[in-house]
């Protein structure tokens, strides 16, 4: 009778096991969106940028190694891919995490970055959509904390 109950119990617990391992959404804090956009630098593509945005999620934050990648990566394709970038977000802003996006750009992981300069692509887009206006904030708020004025 207890190795029948045992039994059961431990197919139980395998099958579980097996159903979260099938249900777990890789796609976040997935540093392979990052590598892709990287290998990809000269031919990058909305589902590539997407991908990436996608992957972002509050608990990637416990990750180091995601945390700063994916931070470097959000200033990178302002920078670079800039149109694309605020075009996006701004079209899924209803399926990704824009709060967490705009809360990144206040916290550069790199003093490297040309806060400056993203700054004035973004601001030459003339976009007065509230997610680029917040973005704008962050990024005058990040350069504050450097001690860089941003006009």
């Amino acid at each position: 009778m207890i190795s029948k109950i045992l039994s059961i119990v431990f197919g139980l617990i395998i099958n579980l096991n097996i159903y979260c391992q099938e249900n777990i959404d890789n796609s976040k804090c997935n540093l392979e969106t990052i590598k892709n956009l990287r290998i990809n630098k000269d031919s990058i593509t909305d589902k590539l940028v997407m991908d990436f945005l996608f992957s972002m999620e509050k608990s990637c934050h416990n990750n180091v190694e995601w945390s700063e990648a994916s931070n470097w990566t959000l200033y990178w394709l302002a920078d670079i891919e800039t149109q694309r970038f605020i075009k996006l977000l701004k079209s899924n802003r209803d399926k990704i995490d824009t709060q967490l996006i705009i809360d990144d750009f206040k916290q550069p992981v790199n003093d490297g970055i040309d806060l400056a300069g993203i700054h004035k692509k973004i601001a030459d887009l003339n976009d007065n959509d509230e997610i680029v206006t917040k973005i704008l904030d962050s990024i005058k708020s990040a350069a504050k904390g450097l001690g860089i004025d941003i006009k």
